[in-house]
């Protein structure tokens, strides 16, 4: 059986004399549970940490104690859920695999309406969608490939009745090929088409 007289306890002090953090170490490696705390004594954030990076979940905190952010993490990257919170509940949850965004984003208002919803791939936004605060779908498009928010594709807008006010299609360079106006789900015009 190996002796762990190289595992011990560190702590480090704010300079009001408060505890700043406080953790494991192995080898002068931050090994197993750590923890961090605002000069007013709060819990800021904990977590384990493995060979010095941080390992499985880890919760942070505002200085009020509330809670602010989940994230997991594995060999110090990243991976899977991510929960950020505010005063009002639940801002944000999504996915990320190797560092980077991948599957659905959801923001939220006031922690339980969904707002938006965006699909990931790579690190990178593929589709959108919007929503009314009753949860009908307001609006859906699709983004170009390999680049943050650059429309791309079909588009459609909807009225909080579920019908059908808009409908277009972005080309490679971002710009409006053709538009539609609906009225009440009934097309109004002709598409506008650029030239």
């Amino acid at each position: 059986m190996k002796c762990q007289s190289d595992l011990s306890i560190v702590s480090t002090f704010h300079e009001n004399g408060k505890l700043k953090s406080k953790g494991h170490q192995k080898n002068g490696v931050l090994n197993g549970f750590w923890e961090g705390f605002f000069e007013n004594g709060q819990l800021q954030a904990s977590g384990r940490c493995k060979d010095g990076k941080r390992e499985g979940l880890w919760v942070e905190y505002y200085e009020d104690g509330d809670l602010k952010a989940r994230t997991h993490y594995k060999n110090g990257i990243r991976e899977g859920l991510k929960e950020c919170h505010a005063d009002h509940g639940l801002v944000f949850k999504g996915n990320y695999k190797t560092g980077i965004r991948e599957g659905v984003w959801e923001y939220f208002r006031w922690g339980k309406v969904v707002v938006s919803r965006e699909l990931w791939k790579n690190g990178y936004p593929v589709s959108g969608e919007t929503f009314y605060e009753n949860g009908q779908l307001k609006s859906r498009c699709s983004f170009k490939k390999d680049e943050a928010y650059e429309l791309y594709g079909l588009y459609a807008e909807f009225d909080e009745n579920r019908l059908l006010k808009e409908r277009g299609e972005y080309d490679e360079d971002g710009l409006l090929d053709w538009k539609q106006i609906f009225k009440n789900g009934v097309l109004q015009e002709e598409p506008t088409i650029r030239v």
